[in-house]
């Protein structure tokens, strides 16, 4: 039977484990509204963060996939041309 000390630092670690979860979730929560993009941030029971777009945002207007890849692919000769 476990000892309700070896219980409590379990609960503690377990704690100490979702707050740190919770703090890169908040963290990336604000660098992607900063951005204007909506996510759902959840932590899973494993401690794992799972970010997920709600929709995607360009200068404050939601844009669609498509629109998204096109600016990505616009983008891509200025980022290799840094690497």
């Amino acid at each position: 039977m476990e000892s309700i000390h070896s219980r409590i630092e379990s609960t503690i670690e377990k704690a100490e484990m979702y707050q740190r979860a919770y703090n890169i979730c908040m963290g990336k929560l604000q660098e992607l509204m900063q951005k204007d993009m909506q996510v759902i941030c959840a932590i899973t029971s494993d401690y794992a963060i799972s970010i997920t777009p709600v929709g995607i945002f360009k200068d404050g207007k939601e844009i669609t996939w498509e629109e998204l890849h096109e600016f990505i692919d616009s983008k891509r000769p200025e980022y290799e041309s840094k690497s």
